[in-house]
């Protein structure tokens, strides 16, 4: 592990083989980052949503304290690869994440946090690195994954029978009500 000071209350941890548990209070008391790349395949809810777990996700972590509030901003980037729903072919969604979190433990302090952060509830007073990486990749999610412009010409679902209309013998007789 190689440690690179940036300033004199700030350091940064660069690590092939980061921390698998982290305790941001106490990072963000010293005041550290981390970055990294993280396989995709110890992702389980994410590569659950994904069409091949192939790659990593590169993040920056940095751990503050502003007054007794201990944050993370970060960035996630990751090129994750999806099913297009309409050609059912891959789809490469490109991410890039900026993230604010704001480390509390209860509910009451998730109502006092402020706007420009998102809630990182901590039950306990470790948290996986790769659960922070993963539910940021998960937001980034499309609710429906597909192509901007897919190739599929909506001409090839119309049905080419057309069958006449029951119900446009209603349209004749609404004109004779005027």
């Amino acid at each position: 592990m190689t440690v690179f000071l940036n300033s004199r209350y700030h350091s940064t941890v660069m690590s092939d083989r980061a921390p698998e548990f982290i305790d941001p209070v106490s990072l963000s008391a010293r005041g550290l980052s981390y970055q990294g790349d993280k396989p995709l395949s110890c992702m389980q809810r994410l590569c659950d949503s994904l069409s091949d777990c192939g790659g990593s996700a590169r993040y920056e972590l940095e751990f503050l304290q502003e007054g007794r509030l201990h944050v993370i901003h970060g960035r996630i980037k990751a090129k994750l690869v999806l099913q297009c729903q309409n050609c059912l072919e891959e789809l490469i969604l490109t991410v890039d994440s900026q993230l604010k979190l704001g480390a509390v433990r209860t509910l009451e302090e998730v109502s006092r946090l402020s706007d420009a952060y998102e809630p990182l509830l901590m039950q306990d007073r470790k948290i996986a690195l790769k659960d922070i990486i993963e539910e940021e990749l998960l937001l980034a999610l499309p609710i429906i994954p597909k192509h901007e412009y897919c190739g599929i010409d909506r001409q090839d679902f119309t049905a080419t029978d057309e069958k006449p209309n029951p119900f446009s013998i209603l349209v004749d007789l609404k004109k004779d009500w005027r």
